[in-house]
C-alpha cells in the first residue's frame, strides 16, 4: 500500500485537529452542573458553570452565605482569578470543587492534548539539539584547517552585517512613512495600571 506524502498527512492532521477542537467547543465546551454529593466537608451544595470564556463556581458552606468565585482570563477585577492555577491560593475549596466536578469535556481533552504536545516537543528537542551540534561539528571539521574556518567566519559576519543594515533601513523607512502612534489619543498620566 502506498503511503500519503508528508504534506498531505500534515494537512489532514491539521484539518482533523481543527474539526475536533471546534466540535468539542460547540458541543461539549459548556458544563452547567449542580453538585450535592462528594463535596469537601462543611459544604452543602455547589454550582459550577464552565464555558470556554468564563468559569463560575458557587458553593454554600453550612450555615454561611453562598460564596462565588469567577475565573476570567480577561478581567482586571480584584478577587477574580485569571486561571485555574491562580484560583488555588485564592480559594482552595472552589479549586477542589472545580477540579473534581466542574471541568468541561472540551477542557479535559484540551489538557490531555497539551500534555501530549509538551511530551512531543521535549522528545523533538532531545533529538534535535544533538543532531544540530553534530552537524555543526562535522561541517567545521570538514572545512579543513583554519583557513576554511576563517573564510566561513568572514562570510557569516558579512551576511549578518548586511542583513542587519537592511532590516534597520527598512524599519526606519516604514516608521517615517507610516508614523505609528501619531494622531491617537494619549491617555492621561496615571490611567494605566
Amino acid at each position: 500500500m502506498r503511503q500519503l506524502a508528508l504534506h498531505w498527512q500534515i494537512l489532514i492532521g491539521m484539518v482533523a485537529g481543527t474539526l475536533l477542537g471546534v466540535g468539542l467547543n460547540l458541543f461539549a465546551g459548556t458544563r452547567d452542573v449542580t453538585i450535592t454529593q462528594g463535596l469537601p466537608p462543611g459544604i452543602e451544595s455547589a454550582h459550577v458553570v464552565d464555558t470556554s470564556a468564563l468559569t463560575q463556581i458557587s458553593y454554600q458552606p453550612e450555615g454561611q452565605p453562598q460564596v462565588t468565585r469567577v475565573i476570567d482570563p480577561l478581567t482586571r477585577t480584584p478577587g477574580v482569578a485569571k486561571s485555574v492555577e491562580s484560583l488555588l491560593p485564592l480559594d482552595p475549596i472552589a479549586y477542589q470543587i472545580y477540579q473534581s466536578h466542574g471541568v468541561s469535556l472540551a477542557k479535559q481533552v484540551g489538557a490531555w492534548c497539551k500534555r501530549l504536545g509538551g511530551l512531543f516537543l521535549r522528545m523533538l528537542q532531545m533529538v534535535a539539539v544533538p543532531l544540530i551540534v553534530t552537524s555543526l561539528t562535522t561541517g567545521i571539521l570538514g572545512l579543513g584547517g583554519g583557513q576554511g574556518v576563517g573564510r566561513m567566519f568572514r562570510r557569516t559576519l558579512l551576511y549578518y552585517l548586511v542583513t542587519s543594515f537592511l532590516a534597520i533601513c527598512t524599519g526606519l523607512l516604514m516608521v517615517n512613512l507610516i508614523r505609528p502612534g501619531l494622531g491617537g489619543a494619549v491617555p492621561p498620566a496615571g490611567a494605566a495600571d
